[in-house]
């Protein structure tokens, strides 16, 4: 009986924590915990670090870091030059080469029309030189036939 009863009790107890975990109160009541350790850890770390904390309180480090800050909105400024810089380059280098792309086209198209001129000249002279050859041929053939006639 007494068994049956701490069994009892002990899973009351146990759906009592589990509520009371899952409460809203019991949540905030843990964070606000939370938040005393951390606050506590921090001031054990000052305590044991006194120097650390007297520069802190004396504005040291604020200025360390201020420093920090500045050099690297210089150093960000600098970079941020440099880009513009390099993106110029590249689009004067954009800008150059499609000029030259359309050189190039226009360079093609002269090639075409000159080779074209050129095909048709090499046409014409071998229409000229079978028209001179088969002239010669006649005038071979007319000579022939006029010597064998002087030869009878």
């Amino acid at each position: 009986m007494q068994k049956e009863y701490r069994s009892k009790m002990e899973l009351h107890i146990q759906q009592c924590t589990d509520l009371e975990k899952v409460s809203v109160t019991h949540q905030a009541l843990q964070e606000q915990k939370n938040i005393i350790k951390k606050l506590l850890d921090e001031r054990q770390i000052l305590e044991s670090n006194p120097e650390g904390t007297q520069l802190l309180l004396e504005g040291v480090c604020e200025q360390n870091i201020q420093d920090d800050i500045q050099e690297l909105e210089i150093k960000k400024i600098n970079l941020n030059s440099n880009i513009d810089q390099v993106a110029k380059k590249v689009e004067s280098s954009k800008e150059r080469k499609k000029k030259l792309n359309q050189d190039i086209v226009v360079w093609h198209k002269r090639n075409v029309a000159q080779l074209t001129r050129l095909k048709k000249q090499v046409i014409e002279a071998q229409t000229y030189n079978r028209q001179w050859n088969e002239q010669a041929c006649q005038l071979e053939k007319g000579i022939a036939s006029l010597r064998k006639q002087l030869e009878e």
